[in-house]
């Protein structure tokens, strides 16, 4: 998928420490082929990170604008809301905390805390995993614009 837009709940795990970090693959094409953003759900104030894997080269730095003060406030028990959307050439993150899923009014008054054009937006699988800790990704929404039409479709979980 070139355009999407995926949202998802993150929550720490019972009894973990301050800081939890979840990685979201996109543009994957194999194992050794990918893109990711890394989520931080942590006390202090932490803007989503990335970096890409291409040809099994290793981490590369992908360069972007993060802003850690367009992260919400959260302790251990809050519920972080993230959306990641990717035109086609710019991915944006933007994060809210709640215990309910945001609205759409909620999300368009968001800030966004990731910007980046620098990605190689081949296309490709979509994926998480934990990065540090074991944060709980749940809620995942998933809307795909696979022919550019304006119009897609969307997957759920329950």
């Amino acid at each position: 998928m070139k355009r999407f837009e995926v949202t998802f709940s993150l929550r720490r795990t019972a009894g973990a420490g301050g800081t939890e970090r979840v990685q979201f693959f996109f543009n994957a094409t194999n194992y050794d082929d990918f893109d990711k953003i890394r989520i931080t759900h942590s006390d202090t104030k932490t803007g989503p990170t990335c970096s890409q894997v291409q040809e099994g080269s290793g981490d590369q730095n992908v360069t972007a604008t993060t802003t850690d003060a367009n992260m919400p406030t959260l302790t251990s028990t809050s519920v972080l809301w993230s959306r990641i959307e990717n035109t086609g050439t710019t991915v944006t993150v933007k994060c809210l905390a709640g215990s309910s899923a945001p609205s759409d009014t909620d999300w368009s008054g968001a800030s966004v805390c990731f910007t980046s054009s620098n990605f190689s937006n081949t296309g490709g699988m979509i994926g998480f995993n934990p990065n540090l800790g074991t944060v709980q990704v749940d809620d995942v929404t998933v809307k795909a614009d696979r022919g550019r039409r304006g119009s897609g479709i969307e997957l759920r979980n329950p």
